[in-house]
């Protein structure tokens, strides 16, 4: 101990080993940013693939009685990672992602409305499987 507070002490006097940069560390270049997704419900086969590949489960496929599916985004729960684009057996064509700004927000009327959208989306899959049988 009595070895470590000398060491101590020394280093109070002594230069810093690091170095202050001379020039600032250069940025990635913004047009190379993945940015929005993009859908084409024409190109969509409704494999479900981008929804279960979703982390944040940020993609919704709803179905209505006739067992019809509809999309449903919330860009403001995306992490624009681009999971579902590589999921997708499409991928181009029915999923993309574009160069233009992605959407922020904290409002929690949003997200009110995304979260009673993800039940009925579950209760939609649940009837359709039943109705099925």
């Amino acid at each position: 101990m009595f070895k470590a507070l000398i060491e101590a002490l020394l280093n109070l006097f002594k230069k810093p080993d690091t170095l202050t940069p001379k020039e600032a560390a250069a940025r990635a270049p913004v047009s190379g940013s993945r940015g929005a997704i993009g859908y084409s419900e024409e190109a969509c086969i409704f494999c479900l693939k981008c929804e279960k590949a979703c982390p944040p489960a940020a993609i919704l496929f709803i179905r209505d009685a006739a067992g019809k599916e509809s999309y449903h985004h919330n860009p403001y729960l995306c992490i624009y990672c681009g999971e579902c684009v590589r999921a997708c057996p499409k991928p181009d064509e029915a999923l993309w992602q574009e160069e233009r700004p992605v959407l922020s927000s904290s409002d929690p009327a949003i997200s009110k409305r995304w979260f009673a959208m993800e039940k009925e989306a579950v209760a939609s899959k649940v009837r359709y499987k039943k109705a099925k049988r």
